[in-house]
């Protein structure tokens, strides 16, 4: 019953609280669950059997969990690589840990996560009558996030037969202006229910015109042209590190070296608006075959109503990132695990069974050297530079000056690929008066992003 509240506990409020918490509670509350599931699993591996869904082979789970580690301590940004490693990693651990629980038991969870639902159905009613700009939003950063959350929920609500929750986050759904939304659910459903629609099929043709329909809007959306250019950045980047990738969470950290060579001078985003590839860039070639053939083997033993969820949030993520975030990956990998079939337990053999105890104490042992990475993180550095800078300019203390340069080079030595930070570090060696460190640093901004607009005065001055 307990471990049936902590996963109830961690869908019902995870959305919610993602936008406002912290981020170092927000950390702080990851490292306890993953250090939780992490005791629960070697125990389990030492008695040299794993409960697990019918459809998770131990070897494909152990190779995933292996792959995840290897991209992210050959991330080529550590330091950013910790939050999202673990947040992968905790969605993995949901499959050994919901096959623990009953039928009863999974019913109850569900209900938890419906009750998401009406949470978010609260909120956006509130700021509705509040007169709040961007009420559909509710707790979440911006409609399209809502809209990769809501694509999950609503074949969810169906299963349990919630009509008057279905409809309102419709609603919802489609005040949020998603068309990729109103694209991926009729088309969805129609790949779910196809095989057991019946005399059904015709209604589900017509969703699919209506797809179709919203397909060709989507096509000519001025939004698209942006989309294609992220997309590109991705696919340069992947060529960066086909094999492991660039690391967890590092596109929008590389997204600025790879813009002006591309010629997007001005656009900036956190994700690359498509979700495999956006795995495909961070997390390399392995993992990706190794996630994406688990989810199609899954999707086999999927009841329809489920299989209906993890598609919609597939071909949504096909022109946006929502499932990258920490609670639409685990919501995602809690429909994944939910099958038809009974759990397996088979004994695993001596060699498996090491294997896994010393990937999990591996995983264990770096979780030190990535939270001080995190710890150490350049926006950190950043702040520290700027405060140190500014009391400088009003004091002219030298020590400031000093310091802060410590601090700027201290942040650009951990993210070089940031054309900004060289730009900030050589005004800070010219203040200095170091004119050749200045030359080498504007060089390095202008390898990065020839078209800064700083580029031009700080040559002046140089």
């Amino acid at each position: 019953m307990v471990l049936a509240a902590a996963i109830a506990f961690l869908l019902c409020l995870s959305p919610h609280l993602e936008a406002s918490l912290p981020q170092k509670i927000q950390q702080g509350w990851q490292i306890f669950l993953l250090g939780a599931c992490a005791l629960q699993l070697l125990a389990e591996l030492a008695r040299g059997r794993l409960l697990l869904p019918a459809s998770t082979p131990f070897r494909a789970w152990l190779l995933l969990f292996f792959s995840l580690y290897l991209s992210a301590s050959l991330s080529l940004l550590p330091s950013a690589a910790m939050t999202p490693a673990g947040s992968w990693a905790l969605g993995f651990l949901l499959f050994p840990l919901l096959a623990r629980l009953s039928g009863p038991q999974r019913i109850w969870t569900d209900r938890a996560l419906l009750l998401s639902g009406w949470g978010l159905l609260a909120v956006a009613f509130t700021l509705k009558l509040a007169d709040q700009p961007n009420w559909q939003t509710a707790t979440l950063i911006n409609p399209n996030i809502l809209a990769g959350l809501t694509v999950m929920l609503i074949p969810l609500s169906v299963e349990r037969r919630s009509w008057l929750l279905t409809a309102m986050l419709s609603l919802l759904l489609l005040k949020s202006q998603s068309l990729a939304a109103w694209i991926c659910l009729p088309t969805a459903a129609l790949a779910a229910f196809y095989p057991q629609a019946g005399k059904s099929r015709r209604i589900l043709w017509t969703l699919l015109a209506g797809a179709v329909g919203l397909s060709l809007l989507l096509y000519s959306h001025p939004s698209l042209a942006h989309r294609q250019f992220w997309w590109r950045a991705a696919w340069e980047l992947f060529q960066e590190s086909p094999l492991w990738g660039t690391g967890p969470g590092s596109y929008p950290y590389l997204f600025p070296a790879v813009r002006s060579r591309l010629g997007g001078i001005g656009l900036s985003t956190p994700y690359a608006h498509n979700y495999p590839l956006q795995v495909l860039c961070e997390l390399g070639i392995l993992f990706s075959l190794l996630w994406f053939s688990w989810i199609l083997r899954s999707l086999t033993r999927l009841a329809p109503a489920r299989r209906w969820a993890v598609l919609a949030a597939l071909l949504f993520g096909l022109s946006d990132s929502s499932l990258l975030l920490p609670s639409h990956h685990w919501i995602f990998c809690y429909l994944l695990s939910g099958t038809e079939s009974p759990p397996s337990s088979s004994s695993l053999s001596l060699r498996t069974r090491t294997a896994g105890i010393l990937l999990v104490l591996a995983c264990a042992l770096s979780l030190p050297a990535f939270w001080k990475n995190r710890t150490s993180h350049p926006s950190q550095d950043f702040r520290s530079a700027s405060e140190h800078l500014a009391r400088h300019l009003k004091m002219k203390t030298p020590s400031d000056l000093h310091l802060a340069l410590a601090y700027q080079k201290l942040a650009t030595e951990k993210n070089p690929y940031r054309a900004q930070s060289w730009i900030e570090l050589a005004w800070l060696y010219g203040r200095a008066a170091n004119p050749e460190k200045a030359r080498q640093a504007l060089r390095a901004a202008q390898q990065l992003d020839s078209q800064h607009p700083a580029l031009r005065t700080l040559r002046k001055k140089q």
